[in-house]
């Protein structure tokens, strides 16, 4: 029986409270059966990549706690400050490089002694006969490092197997030899296993590497012949090509641990797919906006969208190493500018095929995890979501609507990105957008004129938004709201003057005006402040204390124009939004201090009929 991570995203529905959305799957492979699956728990508790430094790399206090956790104890190290995301120790010694001259004599000392083992037999490289017919195809054959039982000896030839396939992939070949074999150096590991570079006989260095060694320890033994050891050995494998690149051993030890780690997970589901790392997949999934410098092993998902998006992953795996930034290693991988790449990650992490194939992930041995939030409208309701998206993360959507509405307004400010229609385009979301749509059958006004982009009934629209900053945080705003076709259609009658009406904080309306259309186009609504018509007996809803200007272009974003109010001698102004019929005859507005309502044109004037003028 195979194990499938539960997919759940966020589903919001004006006037109800928020629920879980379960099952929205992607195309998911059959991964063979797991035998005693070695896979690592999933354990509630502060993520590992919320440790790293900004540019993605191990801080000290991190790879300190990384040992403790998975080797044993050392000064400075704590074991319960961190929970052990798979089986690999090769992050915490990587990390320890990197700080190898702040460490002190005592902490040197720790750690050179897991390097060091009684019980090796340090064997020479062995040959074709050793690997049960292994297929070398003229490549290095590992090394046996201990004396070898049956079990332990199948170390070298999964090693042989899995160094082949990734050469084949990479279109590169290893270098060095890998020197793999069994270790009893540490008393009580968590780790099974880990990857380390040989450099002249010792682990410390920063040039070339004379051999990588990947050491086996005690836990790992007893799970060598199952396909999740497979699994996580090919994600050691990768990390000795890694150390092979252009920049050495360096590259590794300070390079970005999504690049690293993500990099060398890709790899391992790639070549040996099994559900070793399902918990990594949905914490990619699920987690959309962690920044990609803040991520580890589950960055995989950035290498499964780049290579949706028809990238050459694998060859840049390696030389990603030396991308310099995050930003220049987005625009490596995915061969296009950042702002591009964020995008597509955004949209494949919607995972809504139906709005079409590029709205959803895909990837070796994905699982049904999503973290879109979904939007669900109740017919004649708005809805305001605000939310803060960090540089290099996401901020994923899907919009639907009850059955019965019949037109819908979008509208997104200080975010950037896309937006698509089932069956239908996609649109870009600059940071100020606005987009009207309409379900079919309720598209056109009877008196002529298209409502908007046309929706199949039941749709639900993708949303897929980034920071358009690449070093600050972005406050993204998505308005969004059902209307009849009537009311969009502008189809209110008019009266025999300009009206007014306000619905916050309370009822009251404002008779007599002008509405004016400029020679740019603009709309002038001036209501109130003595503008009464001579013999126009005004209702008693009717305040002569109110006065109210909106300046609007009819194109423009609904935040964008001005409203000036005056309401007893005090002014309202500052931040509204304002939104126009097609006919420009009627609208509606709502300012930031509260006031809110609707206007209803009699019809146009121009400036100098209004004014007297000309």
């Amino acid at each position: 029986m195979s194990h499938r991570a539960e997919g759940s995203g966020v589903l919001r529905a004006v006037g109800v409270a928020l629920v879980l959305l379960l099952g929205v799957a992607g195309c998911v492979p059959s991964p063979p059966d797991p035998v005693e699956s070695p896979s690592p728990e999933v354990i509630p508790g502060p993520r590992l990549g919320d440790r790293l430094d900004d540019d993605g790399t191990i801080p000290l206090d991190l790879a300190l706690d990384l040992f403790a956790a998975g080797f044993g104890p050392i000064d400075g190290g704590d074991p319960d400050a961190v929970e052990l995301p798979v089986h690999s120790g090769t992050m915490a010694i990587r990390g320890l490089m990197r700080h190898w001259e702040e460490l002190t004599p005592d902490q040197q000392s720790t750690v050179d002694a897991i390097f060091e083992s009684g019980a090796r037999d340090e064997a020479e490289t062995g040959d074709a006969a050793d690997l049960e017919g292994t297929d070398l195809g003229g490549r290095v054959v590992p090394a046996l490092r201990m004396e070898p039982t049956e079990s332990i000896r199948g170390i070298t030839a999964l090693v042989a197997e899995v160094q082949a396939e990734l050469e084949d992939l990479l279109g590169r070949r290893l270098s060095v030899p890998i020197e793999a074999g069994a270790s009893d150096a540490v008393a009580d590991p968590k780790y099974h296993a880990f990857a380390w570079a040989n450099i002249g006989g010792s682990h410390v260095g920063a040039g070339r590497m004379d051999a990588c060694e990947i050491d086996v320890l005690q836990p790992g033994w007893d799970v060598i012949d199952t396909p999740q050891f497979r699994t996580l050995i090919a994600h050691e494998v990768m990390h000795c090509f890694q150390f092979d690149g252009a920049g050495g051993v360096a590259d590794v030890a300070d390079g970005a641990s999504w690049v690293v780690e993500g990099g060398a997970t890709f790899a391992a589901v790639a070549v040996a797919p099994t559900d070793y790392f399902d918990a990594r997949w949905d914490e990619w999934l699920r987690e959309p906006r962690i920044p990609l410098s803040k991520r580890e092993y589950d960055a995989l998902g950035v290498f499964a969208v780049a290579e949706q998006e028809g990238a050459d992953v694998w060859q840049h795996l390696v030389p990603l190493l030396q991308a310099g930034d995050t930003a220049a290693g987005l625009e490596l991988l995915f061969d296009r500018p950042r702002e591009e790449a964020l995008t597509a990650i955004a949209r494949r992490l919607v995972r809504e095929p139906r709005v079409g194939p590029e709205w959803d992930s895909d990837g070796p041995h994905i699982t049904t995890a999503q973290g879109a939030i979904g939007i669900i409208l109740f017919t004649g309701a708005s809805i305001d979501e605000v939310a803060t998206i960090l540089p290099f993360a996401t901020a994923p959507y899907t919009i639907g609507f009850e059955a019965g509405s019949e037109v819908i307004d979008v509208a997104v400010f200080g975010g950037r990105g896309v937006i698509g229609v089932p069956r239908g385009a996609t649109d870009e979301v600059g940071t100020e957008f606005l987009r009207r749509y309409c379900v079919t059958g309720f598209c056109e006004c009877p008196g002529g004129g298209v409502l908007g982009t046309e929706l199949p009934p039941g749709a639900r629209l993708g949303l897929a938004l980034t920071s358009p900053h690449p070093s600050a945080p972005s406050t993204v705003t998505i308005q969004a709201s059902t209307t009849s076709q009537a009311e969009a259609c502008g189809n209110r009658t008019p009266g025999e003057v300009l009206v007014v009406r306000f619905d916050s904080p309370e009822p009251f309306e404002v008779h007599g005006g002008h509405c004016i259309v400029q020679d740019s186009g603009d709309l002038l609504i001036q209501a109130g402040d003595g503008r009464m018509p001579q013999g126009y007996d005004a209702p008693t809803e009717h305040r002569d204390d109110v006065a109210i200007s909106i300046y609007k272009n009819p194109a423009s974003a609904p935040h964008a124009g001005s409203v000036d109010l005056s309401v007893g001698g005090v002014r309202h102004s500052g931040g509204s939004t304002i939104l126009v019929s097609p006919d420009g005859l009627s609208g509606s507005f709502a300012l930031d201090s509260g006031y809110a309502g609707e206007w209803v044109c009699a019809g146009f004037v121009t400036p100098e009929e209004a004014f007297g003028t000309g």
